[in-house]
């Protein structure tokens, strides 16, 4: 009976299939492709962003029919105030991919590479949720500023109109 299992052990590990699934190296095909469909989905949803953005932005000089020079002038300044605040904040996204392939590189000499990847990914999650928060104080002014210059075309329209 011992033989029996000693065989089956040793025709299971010479399996092809078994050793080979264990010491298969990632396909670069798969992953070129994975890598160009993220980057594509990225793409398609600054596209939708970008179109939403100028259907708002014609809307709402829509509103205010012959009076859409005020409206044009807040869409104008609203997006000069968050220019910046968007600059800094892509700036320091692209410093978090920078130190995350760097850590990554690193992971190639430590005795647990997949632990040290983990902790590489959520150290570089962490870094890109800090520049989104640093950001959003100063966008979220801009937001604000955004609404009291509508209002006050509102306004000056009403107070024009006969």
């Amino acid at each position: 009976m011992l033989r029996v299992v000693a065989a089956l052990v040793l025709l299971a590990s010479a399996t092809p299939g078994a050793a080979a699934a264990d010491k298969a190296k990632p396909d670069p095909e798969i992953g070129r492709c994975v890598k160009r469909v993220r980057g594509d989905q990225r793409t398609c949803v600054k596209a939708a962003t970008d179109r939403c953005r100028e259907a708002l932005e014609t809307d709402l000089v829509g509103c205010f029919g012959s009076h859409a020079d005020c409206p044009k002038a807040c869409i104008a300044e609203q997006a000069k105030c968050r220019a910046q605040p968007q600059v800094d904040q892509e700036g320091c996204k692209l410093a978090c991919g920078g130190d995350q392939k760097v850590d990554m590189q690193q992971c190639r000499v430590e005795p647990d590479p997949k632990k040290c990847q983990v902790a590489a990914k959520v150290k570089a999650l962490k870094c890109k949720q800090k520049c989104a928060a640093d950001a959003a104080p100063t966008l979220q002014a801009c937001m604000g500023r955004f609404d009291d210059c509508l209002t006050a075309c509102n306004k000056a329209t009403t107070a024009s109109s006969p």
